[in-house]
């Protein structure tokens, strides 16, 4: 029911609910604790029906790697993006087999500023699609870290420049889409990932 109501209506009901759980506890009412598991139900309900529906009666297999690198350690200072990468790579491919749709990455796992414009040409793409070229029908949906050229400073707000030059750009939290035709897509997330 989140993807209907967002954060804010997630974040009003469990103020609801303990604005309803206060009101039983100080008056010991039993409406109040009635109308809290009430709307428990029926939000568990509810959700549950959402779950439960089949997309196009098909099925996809996916795999989910989460490499162990501590953040704060390793993941920006300890070890390099090659490092990493080789980690993910080795653990992705004692996992999958032929069968396997998607390859899921971290949401930060590729935090070294990716152009979008030529994207297709960086060296951690490459590696990445290079080194699992054994399954052609894998996509991969991988989060990074992706830059947007502009032509001035008035296109956003965010827009930044490169010091002594005429290149701006915006940076994005970016989810990165390579699909098993060789073509890639890049979405840009409002919101980091809890």
């Amino acid at each position: 029911w989140y993807e209907f109501t967002g954060v804010l209506g997630g974040s009003c009901w469990i103020l609801a609910s303990n604005i309803f759980l206060f009101l039983f506890a100080i008056s010991r009412k039993k409406k109040y604790i009635y109308t809290c598991i009430s709307m428990f139900f029926f939000f568990f309900f509810f959700s549950s029906l959402l779950k439960n529906q089949t997309i196009n009666g098909s099925e996809i297999d996916v795999v989910i790697v989460q490499p162990n690198i501590d953040p704060w350690m390793d993941k920006f200072s300890g070890m390099t993006i090659s490092e990493q990468l080789d980690l993910f790579i080795n653990m992705a491919k004692s996992k999958i087999d032929h069968n396997v749709d998607f390859l899921v990455a971290p949401e930060t796992f590729l935090y070294d500023n990716l152009w979008e414009q030529g994207i297709e040409f960086s060296p951690v793409i490459d590696k990445i699609k290079n080194n699992f070229i054994d399954f052609p029908k894998l996509s991969f949906i991988i989060g990074g870290t992706t830059l947007q050229r502009h032509a001035d400073t008035l296109s956003t707000f965010s827009v930044k420049r490169i010091l002594n030059s005429n290149i701006f750009y915006e940076v994005f939290n970016s989810a990165i889409f390579l699909k098993s035709d060789g073509s890639i897509k890049v979405h840009h997330k409002s919101k980091l990932v809890p």
